[in-house]
């Protein structure tokens, strides 16, 4: 038995279910954004079978990147290598990923959504009765 310290474990900023889009496949998995990083693991078997693998890229690699459209692409550029994901929950992960960015660069021009650091604990959906006749849906988010 190895009495050795576990190395601390980075915080997560921002995690969500998505696809990542390889080829004509798509795979489902979660996405996770730390300091250091963004990855993707697979969530299914069969997946992994097919040749989806786990990704890791250093957020201080990403040369570019894009969000929107009617599937909800989140396009990340590392060199000449696009990586694509699909879904609200790329969507999630990227607002939190362009406030990172905003902080690592430090461009002051960008609006502070997150703290240096803050973490998303829970984040969906939502809808906000204006009255008993009308509501509002949104994206709703809680940090720490």
């Amino acid at each position: 038995m190895s009495n050795a310290p576990n190395p601390p474990k980075t915080p997560t900023l921002s995690e969500d279910d998505c696809l990542h889009h390889r080829g004509p496949l798509a795979h489902p998995g979660r996405l996770r954004l730390t300091q250091e990083s963004i990855t993707f693991a697979p969530s299914r078997t069969l997946d992994r079978l097919a040749g989806a693998d786990n990704i890791t890229l250093m957020v201080d690699e990403i040369t570019e990147l894009s969000a929107g459209g009617i599937n909800n692409n989140l396009d990340l550029y590392v060199g000449e290598t696009v990586h694509r994901f699909s879904g609200r929950g790329a969507l999630r992960v990227h607002s939190r990923l362009l406030a990172l960015l905003a902080e690592t660069e430090g461009d002051g021009s960008a609006p502070a959504h997150f703290e240096p650091g803050e973490r998303v604990l829970l984040h969906g959906q939502a809808e906000y009765f204006v009255n008993d006749l009308m509501a509002v849906r949104g994206e709703l988010t809680f940090t720490d």
